[in-house]
């Protein structure tokens, strides 16, 4: 199944259950089934603060248990999470999208590992370009037991972190709080590869009004490392 050419999707509709860790919602889409195909798509504003059990809560495309979705050349602009991954989803390939976002506690790839949520297996997360500039904002999170393969992106916010190695490589990191991300090809698999960079900013020229093109002096240039993605 394909969804794109292109669509825009606005939500902010909140589904409330009678539980706890039952919320749902402000979602532009909720990916379940298999082979999924999601293309040239603008996402805005999918975020909603009435969530009785998380605060907040909201995303562009949520991932929940679906087998082998390709996510590519999609906008976001301004959602609370670009995309999170969840319920035992495996083989997600996420590559050539841009993300903007300057909502607090925003979110770029929230992959879930073992736990009520996962585990999740097989992601690949290559030529992104995600920008968020709040304080708190999270642009990459893998949870133990998520395998992942990240390279070649442009990843600007706060924080990220990963509890387990992944095979990361080639991206630029353009951290202002803690950077938590250990790779597999660094040495001792603490830090991240050599290949990849953590100073310097993220060599945009202009995210926030939807200009994601590189500048001339960006530490993108001639970075890409090759990955298993075609």
């Amino acid at each position: 199944d394909k969804l794109g050419n292109p669509q825009v999707t606005i939500d902010n509709i909140l589904v409330i259950g009678p539980g706890s860790n039952d919320n749902y919602g402000a979602q532009g889409i909720a990916l379940g089934g298999s082979n999924a195909d999601i293309s040239y798509n603008s996402f805005s504003r999918n975020y909603n603060s009435g969530s009785p059990d998380y605060g907040v809560d909201g995303a562009a495309i949520e991932v929940f248990g679906s087998k082998n979705a390709t996510i590519h050349h999609n906008k976001s602009m301004n959602d609370l999470i670009f995309s999170e991954l969840g319920n035992g989803a495996t083989g997600t390939i996420v590559h050539h999208n841009v993300v903007y976002s300057s909502l607090g506690a925003a979110g770029g790839i929230n992959i879930h590992g073992a736990g009520a949520y996962g585990r999740v297996t097989g992601t690949k997360v290559v030529n992104n370009s995600m920008v968020l500039t709040a304080k708190d904002s999270v642009v990459f999170v893998a949870d133990g037991g998520a395998g992942c393969e990240l390279k070649n992106n442009v990843l600007s916010a706060a924080i990220s972190y990963t509890e387990n190695p992944i095979d990361e490589a080639g991206n630029v990191w353009a951290i202002s709080g803690w950077q938590g991300v250990n790779s597999t090809n660094a040495a001792n698999s603490k830090g991240v590869a050599k290949t990849s960079t953590t100073t310097g900013a993220a060599g945009l020229v202009s995210p926030a009004t939807g200009d994601f093109r590189l500048t001339p002096k960006s530490a993108a240039i001639n970075r890409a490392v090759p990955t298993s993605v075609a």
